[in-house]
């Protein structure tokens, strides 16, 4: 049975690498470094500055493909471009091209793409929304929190992850699912998001504290250790969020499968 909360299942999910992962990029959006036009590549953003969004990084596609540890542009090929401080574009793989392969061949995904999803538009008030929904049956909430707010764990945890903890013990319903940090993507700002370090960090303390009362649908190993693309460095397309969409489809469906859900009379 597919397990969403389990880390190793989670790490277990991979890009086939004969995926198609031709490059798809606009180089009037991006401004690639090279040998000679460069200033501190890897370590700051475009034009040399800390305070631009996106990370100044070697064209993929030039003669000086890989961001080296001393932050130059140099004709490394992608086995060579492997180091603490190295960025090789050519590396992240592009969900949209390739397949998602299961390691584990018995933790097949349905794919279902009939289904209509609806979000709620405005939840400031998280605690009230869940509170809202106690006793009610067949309930199911997936929430995350983190980003907006710098990946402070003590926060999301003092403010949000107790509180919720304390309003759901012993309760049946809802049933809350919570979702982990995505690792950021190569072209993030050093500025921008915190590290895929820091954000596992966040992840494991937030887990430690939720202590197996919630099931988590861990997103962070689909990104970091597959290496997917991320299209701006904080954002990923449809190849991933359509997985993880079907990777939440499966583990209700195993739920009903179980009998976890009462039927309507």
């Amino acid at each position: 049975m597919c397990k969403t909360h389990d880390r190793k299942k989670a790490r277990s999910i991979t890009l086939d690498s004969a995926g198609d992962n031709r490059r798809n990029k606009r180089k009037a959006d991006i401004k690639w470094g090279t040998k000679k036009s460069q200033r501190a590549i890897g370590n700051t953003g475009f034009g040399g500055t800390i305070i631009h969004p996106y990370r100044a990084l070697c064209d993929p596609e030039g003669s000086t493909p890989c961001c080296y540890s001393n932050h130059t542009c140099v004709a490394f090929s992608q086995a060579q471009c492997v180091c603490d401080g190295c960025y090789d574009m050519r590396r992240p793989v592009h969900a949209e091209l390739a397949a998602w392969v299961p390691r584990d061949k018995t933790c097949q995904v349905k794919v279902r793409l009939d289904q209509k999803v609806l979000a709620r538009d405005h939840a400031k008030e998280v605690l009230e929304l869940v509170k809202s929904y106690i006793g009610k049956p067949n309930s199911v909430l997936v929430l995350w929190m983190g980003a907006w707010d710098g990946f402070n764990s003590k926060r999301i945890i003092n403010l949000l992850v107790k509180p919720m903890k304390k309003l759901l013990k012993g309760q049946l319903w809802p049933h809350l699912i919570w979702v982990s940090g995505h690792s950021p993507g190569l072209l993030t700002s050093p500025r921008e998001m915190k590290n895929p370090g820091e954000v596992l960090t966040f992840n494991l303390e937030i887990e430690k504290v939720i202590d197996s009362q919630f099931p988590i649908l861990d997103t962070f190993f689909l990104t970091e250790k597959a290496g997917v693309m991320s299209y701006d460095g904080s954002h990923y397309g449809p190849g991933l969020n359509g997985l993880k969409a079907q990777l939440l489809f499966n583990y209700l469906n195993e739920m009903r499968i179980a009998g976890n859900f009462t039927r309507k009379t």
